[in-house]
């Protein structure tokens, strides 16, 4: 049996984050045995957006049960049954906060009609409800209001137990946190209390030390699975024993969960992570400002990383020129013809190393990357400066502007190093929807 849950929320920050309307429909499977759905009070104002988006208004809800008064019926639909979402890690883990606001605790063995149309589902251009619900004929009423989605959802589920059967759609339930075999400290209920939201955990031992640094795109799902498999590993031997608690930070973008997690395991360099990610890169390559005749770069074993401007790091000299001439053969960066003039030389060396920077590693020289997450009224923002990452922030979008100097001013300094490198080349290569503020 399931039960196909969908939810609207007030939007604001996660933490405060409430639910306007709930819907229910249980399923065998096949077909809708029944569904449940009301409007919620969340004692709280609706964020003028969702309002927009779903027509639910602060007057709707007013006179609403709150959530707490509706809890026994959410137990009675979703008892013994799986918890199917269309984005399961959103309407899970706001339930789960809204349990733990009533000092109680939701625990179901959940699905992702999300995860699940994407391994089965392969060539659909999107895999967002509407447009799935338009690609396979399922008649979708009410878009943004929790019953037409939840039973858009249902409907969905049909089709992927048909497509490949119900045995195969169960494999893809997430893990049961009674499936780890607890050692230690560490119980059930501290990985229960943990969010189905993206951000970074770390695992400590009982003196506080870091012995372990993770990022995740659901921190909740994350950990279990690493409990439950990767624990067991040659390399993580005795790190269970001696885990005492689970702390995280969430952080609505899954980029700056990855840089976050990067800067916190160069500052408490835990045991249990690979060294590489976070070991100090003490010779760099600079760019040069004169005086190219032989080469645009310079290398120097340098540690001042508080004002950092090398383009790469290395670990020692030899592998920094080992690069710098691979660099300058493989990619055609060898000096242009001297005609005698060296600043003209030093014009069109300097351009055509402009060029290759542009096109290999980031999308302009100096600049702010802006994303905005319109539900937290908040945006992420990175920064490159002469083509150096120098760290990540983030802004109010209510209170804030964009101005360069707000932008600076917001920004948690970072040190470069190649990992950091590699993740923002690959996201500028994919991401959309991001604004560059350059300068």
């Amino acid at each position: 049996m399931y039960s196909v849950v969908d939810i609207e929320t007030t939007g604001g920050k996660s933490s405060s984050n409430r639910v306007t309307e709930i819907a229910i429909v249980k399923t065998d499977g096949k077909k809708i045995i029944e569904t449940f759905s009301t409007l919620v009070n969340p004692h709280r104002k609706i964020d003028k957006f969702v309002v927009q988006l779903t027509g639910i208004t602060d007057a709707m809800v007013a006179n609403a049960p709150d959530f707490e008064s509706i809890i026994e019926k959410i137990d009675e639909f979703t008892k013994d049954t799986i918890f199917v979402a269309h984005n399961i890690g959103f309407d899970y883990s706001i339930i789960k906060r809204e349990y733990r606001n009533a000092d109680k605790v939701f625990k179901r063995n959940n699905l992702c009609t999300v995860q699940l149309s994407r391994k089965i589902l392969k060539n659909e251009n999107s895999y967002s409800l509407g447009k799935l619900s338009d690609s396979l004929g399922i008649i979708l009423e009410n878009r943004h209001r929790a019953l037409g989605d939840a039973e858009a959802t249902a409907h969905l589920l049909h089709h992927l137990i048909n497509t490949v059967g119900e045995e195969n759609v169960l494999e893809q339930t997430a893990h049961k946190t009674q499936q780890i075999e607890f050692k230690g400290e560490i119980t059930n209920d501290i990985i229960e209390e943990l969010p189905e939201d993206p951000g970074v955990f770390r695992f400590l031992d009982k003196a506080g030390k870091v012995l372990y640094i993770g990022h995740s795109k659901n921190i909740f799902s994350t950990v279990t699975k690493f409990l439950i498999h990767e624990v067991k590993l040659n390399s993580y031997h005795g790190l269970f024993e001696n885990m005492f608690s689970i702390d995280f930070e969430v952080r609505n973008s899954f980029l700056i969960a990855q840089l976050y997690a990067i800067s916190e395991m160069i500052k408490h360099k835990p045991a249990f992570n690979k060294s590489s990610t976070y070991k100090d890169l003490p010779v760099g390559i600079f760019l040069k400002e004169e005086d190219l005749l032989n080469s645009p770069f310079y290398i120097e074993n340098n540690h001042d990383f508080g004002n950092d401007k090398a383009i790469w790091r290395f670990t020692n000299g030899a592998s920094a020129k080992r690069f710098l001439r691979k660099i300058l053969k493989l990619k055609a960066l060898t000096a242009p013809a001297f005609n005698g003039d060296k600043k003209i030389f030093d014009a069109e060396y300097k351009e055509k190393i402009e060029r290759y920077l542009l096109t290999d590693l980031y999308p302009a020289r100096n600049f702010f990357m802006v994303r905005e997450v319109s539900y937290e009224k908040k945006a992420y923002v990175v920064w490159i400066e002469d083509f150096v990452y120098k760290g990540f922030g983030e802004i109010d979008m209510e209170f804030g502007d964009q101005s360069i100097q707000s932008l600076r001013d917001c920004i948690r300094f970072q040190r470069n190093n190649m990992q950091i490198q590699k993740l923002l080349k690959k996201y500028f290569a994919k991401a959309k929807g991001i604004q560059l503020l350059k300068y």
